[in-house]
């Protein structure tokens, strides 16, 4: 995955997150919607209580689904923001890029990025983007050496 690939993960991640967020509600309501059985009829069929019990079930397993795929999701989201992090330890101008163009949320358009730093568009492109996408694939290999070291450890 090129550092760029890995950049834009940021948004597709927060997209998953905010997908996966709304189904979630959807199961809950779900949760909240199911019938109550009532113990003190009689009782005329079975399959009823067993039907919602299934339904409970694969409710819950869904449920649980979905809470480990946004954890996944904002464990990557935080990666990225490490990743970020260590460039700006070495160049917070090209920290500062990488925010501006892949996490910020409102996306600022290499126009919008130039006027605040005071750049031309061309000098972004032709120099500060990819010395900013050069750090990233330092920072992520250093990010990585950590993690070996702290997983040893």
């Amino acid at each position: 995955m090129t550092s760029k690939d890995f950049l834009l993960m940021y948004r597709k991640c927060a997209e998953v997150i905010e997908f996966n967020r709304r189904e979630l509600k959807r199961i809950e309501a779900d949760l909240v919607s199911l019938p109550a059985t009532d113990y003190s009829q009689t009782k005329v069929q079975t399959s009823t209580t067993a039907d919602l019990g299934a339904q409970i079930i694969k409710l819950e397993e869904d449920r649980e689904r979905i809470v480990n795929e946004i954890t996944a999701q904002q464990q990557m989201q935080n990666e990225i923001i490490e990743v970020v992090k260590l460039v700006k330890d070495t160049d917070p101008k090209l920290a500062l890029v990488i925010y501006r163009r892949y996490i910020d949320p409102y996306k600022m358009t290499w126009e919008d990025i130039a006027r605040e730093m005071n750049y031309s568009v061309r000098a972004l492109h032709g120099y500060i983007h990819p010395n900013a996408l050069k750090e990233v694939t330092k920072a992520r290999k250093e990010l990585k050496k950590r993690e070996s070291v702290h997983s040893i450890s």
